[in-house]
């Protein structure tokens, strides 16, 4: 079985993505890995390179990025090349 941070959702409801601590998510939501998730957000499938000039950052920074959030789980590979962040919309909550 394959660990990851979080547990989604398995209802009706939109996919929810949660951490057991904020040190947790802090660890595998950099501020750099969050910066592609943000222009990933209901943008389809994208190729690395697009999503690295929509944040205008080095391809190879946001290649090293993707692959972190790929093992972590919130990215997913697409059919034909390119990545997904499969969600419309995101938002933080701690309680």
């Amino acid at each position: 079985m394959r660990h990851t941070p979080w547990k989604r959702a398995a209802t009706n409801r939109p996919s929810i993505i949660g951490f057991a601590s904020l040190e947790l998510l802090w660890q595998v939501l950099t501020v750099k890995r969050w910066q592609p998730l943000k222009v990933l957000c209901g943008a389809g499938r994208v190729l690395i390179r697009e999503a690295a000039r929509r944040v205008d950052r080095d391809g190879k920074a946001v290649h090293s990025a993707v692959v972190a959030l790929l093992k972590a789980g919130p990215l997913t590979r697409s059919a034909g090349g390119g990545i997904a962040f499969p969600y419309e919309a995101m938002e933080g909550s701690a309680y």
